[in-house]
């Protein structure tokens, strides 16, 4: 199968006459391949003339028109050209920056356009350079692309939803870049090929190049007040390590951000008892007491200190069912978790979901 043709929506040949009704029958490949069109051709070499071979078995049509009835049938044709973009995107996409992978060129006009909200350029040189230059470059390397949806949105419009992160290696703290936004790519109905690449991010509202407020936000992540004013507060916080794996799936202004966590096991406080500060305080306690530190017995069965963790869980409804979890650790073992010797607190698995983190 080459690109472009794939296995897809059926087509009706109409062999004579205006149509009125359809009825649907089984009819023989070699009926089929004799039914005699306008013109003496044979459906077979109607087939052979689109590319398409001879005709199996399949359930055809019969059209009754005002001047009798003409054979029809459900032949192969092309999958649009924006679904076979989508499903090259799908595949190229999420290994587009891995240093290994040859991008495919040859999906994006010569001329193709190409704007984001610092960049604007036309032409496939230009193209090629600038995924080079975020790729593996002296002043990119890292990049890593989540691709979260693709979807066809019309017969020339294919859109994505990425998250994107990269490190600048330039400056001596490394910075990593974090990027989520949405690709509309723009084809030539006829050619499928890409004519229009536009990115849009979340974390602005200006896209249109160049974008003051994507300046801002891109000097904002390569500055190295973030990263040393996060460690600060990390340290005041005594903050551990970052237990429940998670992915971001939109970044928005103020660094608000939607991520998706996988599934994980907490210990947690009892339901509705967690209401203002103090009760707040007493909650978080009760897991320093399950898990221990340097100047606390572990109040486990195991009596072993376990490790700090990020984030600490609140849990709300709105019902007066506010409790605080602990996520454990990452590289406990094989086996339960130790049990909380408190009989306040409980082991709980929460499934992977997606959460507001400010």
């Amino acid at each position: 199968t080459t690109r472009g043709m794939h296995r897809a929506t059926p087509l009706l040949l109409c062999l004579c006459g205006l149509v009125s009704d359809v009825n649907s029958f089984s009819v023989s490949p070699a009926l089929w391949n004799n039914a005699v069109l306008k013109g003496g051709e044979t459906a077979g070499a109607v087939n052979r003339a689109v590319g398409f071979g001879s005709v199996g078995s399949h359930s055809r049509s019969v059209l009754r028109s005002r001047t009798g009835t003409c054979q029809v049938a459900m032949a192969e044709v092309e999958t649009s050209k924006a679904e076979v973009l989508a499903n090259e995107l799908r595949e190229e996409l999420p290994q587009l920056f891995d240093i290994n992978y040859t991008p495919k060129w040859d999906l994006y006009e010569e001329k193709v356009e190409f704007m984001d909200p610092l960049n604007k350029f036309e032409g496939i040189k230009k193209y090629r350079d600038n995924i080079q230059l975020l790729k593996d470059s002296p002043l990119f390397t890292g990049g890593k692309m989540d691709l979260h949806e693709v979807t066809v949105l019309d017969p020339s419009t294919v859109f994505t939803r990425w998250t994107l992160a990269m490190t600048f290696k330039a400056f001596p703290w490394k910075p990593r870049l974090l990027f989520t936004g949405t690709t509309k790519y723009t084809i030539n109905p006829q050619s499928g090929l890409v004519t229009r690449h536009e990115d849009t991010w979340d974390s602005i509202d200006d896209n249109n190049p160049v974008s003051l407020e994507a300046v801002v936000d891109l000097v904002g992540q390569l500055s190295p007040i973030a990263p040393i004013a996060a460690a600060g507060v990390r340290t005041l916080k005594r903050a551990g390590e970052e237990a429940a794996p998670y992915s971001v799936l939109r970044r928005f202004k103020e660094n608000v951000q939607v991520r998706r966590y996988e599934a994980l096991d907490m210990v947690q406080t009892p339901r509705g008892q967690v209401y203002d500060r103090d009760s707040y305080n007493a909650a978080n306690t009760l897991l320093l007491g399950y898990r221990g530190d340097a100047l606390t017995a572990a109040e486990n069965t195991a009596g072993r200190v376990l490790a700090s963790t990020e984030p600490l869980l609140q849990f709300d409804s709105g019902k007066r069912d506010s409790s605080l979890a602990y996520v454990l650790p990452r590289g406990l073992g094989t086996g339960s978790p130790p049990t909380p010797k408190d009989g306040q607190l409980a082991v709980v698995s929460l499934p992977a979901r997606d959460v507001a983190v400010y």
